[in-house]
């Protein structure tokens, strides 16, 4: 059953400084594990500012790193392995690391999936995200349980959730804090332990998904939006729940 909700899909985690080709083979290595899970992903375009039109990333004759490249954010500082300010290259270096957006369609429309990562900055305790954009009725909930679990898997981040941004503060939960969504991924197993015990939680290598309900909630769906309520006061007073990503 397709999805009537819009929903997103983010990821938080500290990844440290990375050079430029190693953004771009890791970057590479995400878009082949969305390739494969739906064709809906395949091909992805690389946007190079909101304005334009899409580059083809996984097609057949394209050169993946020169469209990763094309998409990078050119104004900002890179710094080259000698220390010094330079123009991006596979060795580089930015304070504020490296950022890629990129859609399931070369102009955007109703139906777009979009996919934007901001990772491997070089100032301390940087966080790097990434944040995939669901339209209503583009993926079943069953596949968007799977791409959260393989995103997940793939990045073993701090902590991540699927929302409904219509349903960001409803039931409000207080800004900064990590915020229960539909599904939740904590790398902390012990979580599950504070818990009630009919909440439904998946156990992974270096963490846990915990669903509030089988569909996600929209605003009409109170069932739904009292089981994330339920979840962040079984969670909310441990402190859990106020440790950064």
């Amino acid at each position: 059953m397709d999805v009537g909700a819009s929903l997103t899909l983010g990821v938080y985690w500290t990844s440290g400084p990375m050079v430029g080709g190693d953004y771009i083979r890791w970057v590479g290595s995400y878009m082949k594990i969305l390739a494969e899970l739906d064709e809906l992903f395949s091909p992805l375009y690389i946007v190079p500012n909101a304005s334009e039109k899409g580059v083809g990333i996984l097609s057949e004759g394209v050169d993946f790193d020169a469209a990763i490249i094309s998409g990078l954010n050119h104004d900002i500082a890179y710094v080259g392995p000698d220390g010094k300010s330079s123009d991006f290259t596979v060795q580089s270096t930015s304070k504020l690391g490296f950022y890629s957006l990129l859609s399931t369609t070369p102009i955007s429309d109703a139906s777009t999936v979009t996919i934007s990562v901001d990772a491997g900055a070089g100032l301390p305790n940087s966080t790097s995200r990434l944040v995939i954009d669901i339209p209503a009725g583009v993926l079943s909930a069953d596949k968007i349980t799977q791409l959260f679990k393989l995103t997940v898997q793939f990045i073993k981040p701090r902590w991540a959730r699927v929302w409904d941004k219509a349903l960001q503060a409803h039931p409000r939960q207080p800004v900064g804090n990590i915020s229960i969504g539909w599904l939740t991924y904590f790398s902390d197993k012990s979580i599950s332990e504070l818990l009630p015990g009919d909440v439904k939680v998946q156990v992974l290598d270096d963490g846990l998904i915990v669903q509030a309900a089988d569909v996600p909630p929209t605003l009409n769906d109170q069932t739904c939006v009292n089981a994330i309520l339920r979840i962040f006061n079984a969670l909310e007073p441990s402190g859990v729940l106020k440790k950064k990503a």
